[in-house]
């Protein structure tokens, strides 16, 4: 959400679904959708099927590069230097979008300096990705009609993530690829309703609608008369400043909504003891996960997906209702109502909240939901935002004004373009620790696993610590033998899966079953200072044989 707020304005996914399935060229960069975002991959497949072209980027061979016409098995951490070096491709090739370039951005001229060392020689040379392969990819991107960059975790859990994802925004306004049908820049949100939540102002320096809480002024003013309270002009810590809060000893309390913590947050062996000794910590949540274990309170919520009224937003932008289909089990209660029951201990009556209610506040607060009525989103099926006097019926695609070049007042302000440096991974390699673990997700199971474990699946297998065929052999070690995983921080146990999708020196692990082995006891807590996302997807391990056989 940081980039694209940065460059636009809005921290929002440029286009649409349908979009996606009439573009020319597809980028899935740092995204494994067929296994992570499994629904909009058949919009991808629908894009294949009319004749679209697919690139995966991607350090694994994935179940999406299966699909895919180019694989660009990249480095971890490298992609700001891919980004770079495509770009120096198309600018040294004269491929770029002049007129876009000219009258839609800023600071091209200060970008394009900064990429041009970044030959294709020595993009190779950093990336591992084949010199005539970028450049076929620069000139694919460059010269299609309607292309789309889509990115996800493998993109922001980085220690360089804002920057990563500006070097793919500067691919995007390079070619003009945004605020047109058919082209975008898109994120694919990781779980339901992250849109959302940023939306609603789930983050520590935006009021819902993307406003800043500092520098809008006439914003802060609206809600501080709504609300009848004053609002610091200040940014808030986002998740991991909040750990280093707790280390300082600024931060006592915690009150975690449907969050898991102890077993999502990196270096586990340094955050857990931290939320164990907090003096007060409250879980607000539909499971016993491990988080409430250890909490002094636990409020039990209802199911949002079907025990609730509201509203969700997916990746396109969609706001779409959710209706109860179920009242909630035992003493479990709405997150409003819970919020609510709260407000008034504490001295402050809101009445008998309804989820209605919360959005009839937000569409006059938030311009960008202004004109989204309850019975419209009801009668429509969903409606995509912004939607005000401009968009009265919401915008399929974002950013249309950039293209308004002779009319300045309607084109308002024009996209930056953003120097980005190559930064390598915090966890380097060494003799001690030779092998790249990289997390991710599978089909069959979601996050930390307390959604899903409790269900069976056909596709399913225990965790393992996933190797190349090479590394298994130098390694002396055979499918499903139990061996020792190190990393700087912490051990685990797992047995070995021998992957086709894995070249040496990289192994793959994933967060969904925290019983069976304890990946982020391995990860580092290294993160992005503008995001505070950790760089789950670079640490340096070590693989050592516990015993011969196989367990």
């Amino acid at each position: 959400m940081v980039g694209l707020a940065t460059v636009f304005g809005a921290g929002g996914g440029t286009s649409s679904y349908e979009e996606v399935e009439n573009s020319d060229l597809i980028v899935l960069w740092g995204s494994n959708a067929r296994a992570a975002h499994p629904i909009f991959f058949h919009h991808v497949l629908r894009a294949l099927e009319r004749g679209a072209k697919l690139i995966v980027v991607d350090p694994r061979r994935t179940e999406s590069a299966a699909f895919g016409n180019l694989w660009l098995g990249i480095d971890v951490g490298t992609d700001i230097a891919l980004s770079n070096t495509i770009a120096r491709e198309i600018i040294a090739s004269d491929l770029q979008d002049h007129a876009f370039v000219a009258n839609a951005t800023e600071n091209f001229e200060e970008y394009a300096e900064s990429v041009a060392e970044w030959t294709l020689e020595r993009g190779e040379e950093v990336t591992g990705v084949p010199a005539d392969v970028i450049r076929e990819v620069a000139r694919m991107y460059a010269q299609a009609d309607r292309a789309q960059i889509c990115w996800t975790l493998g993109i922001t859990e980085h220690h360089t993530a804002v920057d990563n994802v500006l070097a793919l925004i500067n691919l995007g306004l390079l070619t003009g690829h945004v605020g047109k049908y058919g082209s975008g820049l898109n994120p694919l949100r990781g779980q339901n309703n992250v849109q959302g939540g940023g939306d609603m102002g789930a983050i520590p320096n935006k009021l819902p609608g993307f406003q800043d809480i500092v520098e809008d002024h006439e914003a802060r003013a609206r809600f501080e008369a709504a609300w009848g309270r004053p609002i610091m002009p200040e940014y808030g810590w986002h998740l991991t400043d909040m750990f280093h809060a707790m280390e300082r000893g600024e931060l006592t309390a915690i009150y975690c909504i449907g969050e898991n913590p102890v077993s999502s947050e990196a270096d586990a062996t340094h955050a857990t003891p931290l939320l164990e000794n907090l003096d007060t910590l409250i879980v607000q949540d539909i499971v016993m996960t491990k988080t409430a274990e250890i909490a002094d309170v636990i409020l039990p919520a209802s199911n949002a997906a079907f025990e609730s009224e509201g509203t969700v937003t997916n990746s396109e932008r969609r706001v779409q209702r959710v209706r109860k289909a179920l009242e909630p089990p035992g003493q479990a209660k709405d997150d409003i109502w819970i919020i609510a029951q709260l407000a008034r201990r504490l001295g402050h009556d809101w009445g008998e909240l309804t989820a209605f209610d919360a959005w009839e506040e937000l569409r006059s607060l938030s311009p960008m939901h202004a004109n989204m009525s309850w019975a419209l989103i009801e009668e429509r099926g969903g409606m995509q935002w912004p939607c005000n006097d401009e968009f009265p019926d919401g915008a399929q695609f974002l950013h249309a004004r950039l293209w308004a070049f002779d009319d300045r007042a309607r084109q308002g302000r024009k996209a930056p373009f953003s120097v980005v440096v190559d930064d390598p991974p915090v966890d380097l390699l060494s003799e001690e620790y030779p092998i790249r673990l990289t997390t991710g997700r599978r089909l069959d199971s979601f996050n930390t696993g307390v959604q899903t474990a409790g269900y069976t699946s056909p596709l399913r297998r225990p965790e393992s610590v996933e190797v190349s065929a090479g590394d298994a052999e130098a390694l002396g070690v055979v499918e499903g033998e139990r061996v020792r995983v190190s990393s700087r921080r912490g051990e685990v146990e797992a047995p070995v899966h021998i992957s086709s999708a894995l070249r040496p020196g990289l192994a793959f692990m994933t967060l969904h079953f925290p019983d069976e082995v304890e990946t982020n006891r391995l990860t580092i807590e290294a993160a992005d200072p503008k995001s505070g996302t950790a760089e789950f997807k670079a640490t340096a391990i070590r693989i050592d044989k516990l015993r011969a056989g196989v367990a």
